[in-house]
């Protein structure tokens, strides 16, 4: 079966590699993956963030007051996790 997945995505990556479009395409761990493997990751979170993670931003400062000397994106929940780029 992954065999048969992989000769399709190889299909798909020779014949779109064939017309020059300005970028390529080709293999990565995803390349045996079923339909359903790639829809359980899509939609997992649908690209929109997790609206338990969001954070109250700091109150608007005025002239009078100062602001942080650091802030730490990490500790506020702003930054992802490092992820496979292939």
């Amino acid at each position: 079966m992954r065999k048969a997945i992989f000769a399709k995505s190889d299909a798909f990556i020779e014949a779109h590699n064939a017309t020059k479009d300005t970028y390529t395409v080709g293999h990565n761990h995803l390349s045996t993956w079923t339909e359903a493997e790639y829809a359980k990751i899509r939609s997992r979170n649908r690209g929109q963030p997790d609206p338990t993670k969001f954070i109250t931003p700091p109150q608007i400062k005025t002239a009078n007051q100062s602001f942080p000397t650091s802030w730490d994106w990490i500790s506020q929940g702003c930054v992802n996790p490092i992820q496979n780029q292939g």
